[in-house]
């Protein structure tokens, strides 16, 4: 199953119980999928919404203590602002 594979490198990466992973992703099947990895690695899934601008982002991974995030290429450049301007760990 690929999302044991993932949840792997999600422990690898440093996932641990009870981080939560900011997930900043189109509609697409890699959603789901990792969805169920970072639930079988121990951590919380917080979906971002990729409308919203990035400081309304940083602010949502800086309220629930964000110790990842999960971005898709398309959204590059508005995660990349968007963790220069958050406070929160990124891995």
């Amino acid at each position: 199953m690929r999302r044991v594979g993932e949840e792997r490198a999600l422990r690898d990466l440093g996932l641990a119980r009870g981080d939560r992973v900011g997930v900043l992703l189109l509609n697409s099947f890699r959603y789901l999928e990792l969805y169920y990895a970072v639930n079988i690695a121990g951590g919380v899934i917080v979906p971002l919404n990729f409308r919203l601008a990035a400081p309304e982002l940083a602010f949502m991974l800086d309220d629930c203590a964000a110790t990842m995030l999960v971005a898709d290429g398309a959204l590059a450049a508005q995660s990349s602002s968007m963790t220069a301007s958050s406070g929160a760990a990124r891995r």
